[in-house]
């Protein structure tokens, strides 16, 4: 089933479901990533593993981040799955700047010069391994959280974590609105509030069956946040956090900051507390007993 939460089921039961769906489907990815290493090293097809297993993860702390967040299971179910990625994350950067490298030449028609770009070394199937051993040992103990996890019915039991989701990610766009310009300089402050619009976009698609026309919007607006600043954290990648970047570069981070702050405006102009009623009321106009006819 998709990344969804059924309206018509009870709401505890689903979020159990849905957190053991994503550790299972990231432990397949796992298994699957580790066979191809040990046959073939590090290809596009182990690359595309770790891209899955990585987003299962944040899909997994999504869910910790929404549904009673400060329980001691979500904090569990979070921490195990960020770890896993985490460990994970030196075989994603070295296959983003390899692509941010190959878009770069594609956009300017000639490659950058190689004396100024660092030296990319695939990783080793003892890396990959070491980190696919790391990533399945913290997922097997979210496995065993998952399975137990039986929180509240109820949208009080979403309530504040969408609310705390929403009001970080619209804290760190003020933030960049007051003290930081698009550009190079910028991308780790960008980076950080496209984390919390992900995490945003990842919650809303848990609920978008309450009410499709008015979510799906969202959705597509943080989809284009997230791609956006996506290409603009790769493109950082290509020449390491230390070197100086041709002005064509810094141009290019403008140019997509920009592009992102502007729909940001729109996704957070309201207030937290204003957008958790307006989500709670489309809950409560999804599972208000229907009525039978008679």
């Amino acid at each position: 089933m998709a990344y969804r939460i059924d309206v018509d089921q009870v709401l505890s039961e689903e979020i159990s479901r849905v957190a053991r769906q994503r550790v299972t489907r990231a432990l397949r990815a796992i298994d699957r990533a580790a066979q191809k290493a040990d046959n073939d090293g590090y290809d596009s097809s182990v690359a595309a593993d770790i891209f899955e297993i990585r987003r299962r993860c944040k899909q997994i702390r999504a869910l910790a981040h929404l549904v009673e967040p400060d329980s001691s299971t979500s904090r569990k179910l979070d921490r195990r799955a960020k770890r896993a990625g985490k460990a994970l994350a030196p075989i994603r950067d070295y296959e983003a700047a390899v692509a941010a490298r190959l878009a770069l030449s594609a956009l300017s028609g000639e490659s950058p010069p190689a004396t100024a770009l660092p030296i990319l070394e695939p990783p080793s199937v003892v890396d990959i391994q070491a980190s696919l051993t790391t990533a399945c040992s913290q997922l097997l103990l979210a496995k065993d959280l998952a399975a137990a996890w039986m929180p509240n019915d109820g949208f009080a039991t979403l309530e504040i974590g969408l609310e705390q989701t929403f009001r970080e990610g619209r804290r760190q766009l003020r933030l960049i609105e007051r003290e930081t310009m698009p550009g190079r300089d910028s991308v780790d402050e960008f980076h950080e509030w496209r984390k919390s619009a992900k995490y945003l976009r990842y919650q809303l698609r848990l609920l978008r069956d309450f009410a499709p026309p008015h979510i799906d919007p969202l959705i597509n607006e943080l989809d284009q946040i997230n791609a956006l600043l996506g290409r603009d954290h790769d493109l950082s990648l290509v020449y390491g956090p230390s070197a100086v970047e041709p002005s064509s570069i810094d141009e290019q981070h403008y140019r997509l900051q920009s592009a992102a702050l502007e729909i940001g405006t729109m996704v957070y102009a309201e207030r937290p507390r204003a957008f958790v009623r307006r989500v709670g009321a489309y809950w409560s106009s999804a599972t208000r007993p229907r009525s039978t006819g008679f």
